[in-house]
């Protein structure tokens, strides 16, 4: 779980607001309110970052062990998940397919593809 990466549901609407962030769905029938700490992962949430990156960040930012921090964010993450505002999605060489080669050359893209699904 942990060297997969975290990315926001593209269904919820958010703001931050004084260090708060808010998440409305499209209907505006859900809403959730984080606290900072919350909201500084949910930022970190972009899809780019996987669950050490995230911890490493709130570690930083919020002066606390790694350890620590690895255990709050996996809390935050599963929680997430769960409700259906986030999705974990690949890893660091699926991402990298993704970002890079299917963007480029096809033919390329289908040899990456197949040596990835050789690696897995």
């Amino acid at each position: 779980m942990d060297n997969r990466c975290l990315r926001r549901n593209d269904e919820y609407v958010w703001r931050d607001i004084g260090g708060e962030v808010v998440i409305l769905n499209a209907e505006g029938t859900q809403v959730c309110l984080l606290n900072e700490t919350a909201a500084t992962i949910w930022t970190l949430c972009d899809g780019r970052r996987d669950i050490h990156e995230i911890a490493r960040a709130i570690a930083g930012e919020y002066e606390v062990s790694h350890d620590e921090a690895m255990t709050d964010v996996r809390a935050f993450a599963g929680q997430l998940v769960a409700s259906g505002l986030a999705v974990f999605f690949g890893g660091f060489l699926s991402q990298w397919v993704n970002e890079k080669v299917m963007a480029k050359v096809a033919g390329v893209a289908f040899i990456a593809v197949g040596l990835w699904s050789l690696l897995k």
